[in-house]
């Protein structure tokens, strides 16, 4: 009895692709947030899904017509941090960008005043 022969897992893949675009970084980043808001089993479920975050995006092409092309150097992020992944709430960041957005924020007594004045005009808060 011979073996079953599988057919390339490239080509198995081309022919399932609705996009074209399943080994690009907006490929990944979209698989990944959904995963982390949609997976129990997702070691970051219960910071996403787990915290109620949402992926909204019906699909990849809705999620790339919204977003585009990622820009070098940058990741996914969300623009209200308790907000869901869904239109109107999530752009490319660096990885900069992303630490100013985070969850988690700095008292202002820990800087002295020329740290705190140079922070503050580096997020142009001051005129």
């Amino acid at each position: 009895m011979s073996a079953v022969k599988r057919p390339d897992t490239a080509l198995r893949n081309k022919k399932n692709a609705k996009h074209g675009m399943s080994y690009t970084p907006e490929w990944s980043s979209y698989k990944n947030a959904r995963n982390r808001c949609n997976n129990p089993n997702n070691k970051n479920y219960k910071y996403y899904g787990g915290r109620g975050i949402e992926f909204r995006f019906k699909d990849f092409n809705e999620f790339f017509n919204h977003i585009g092309s990622r820009p070098v150097g940058t990741s996914l992020d969300r623009i209200k941090t308790e907000g869901h992944y869904e239109t109107g709430n999530v752009k490319w960041s660096t990885p900069q960008q992303q630490v100013d957005n985070r969850r988690k924020c700095t008292t202002i007594d820990q800087f002295t005043t020329d740290e705190l004045l140079d922070e503050l005009d580096r997020r142009g808060a001051i005129l």
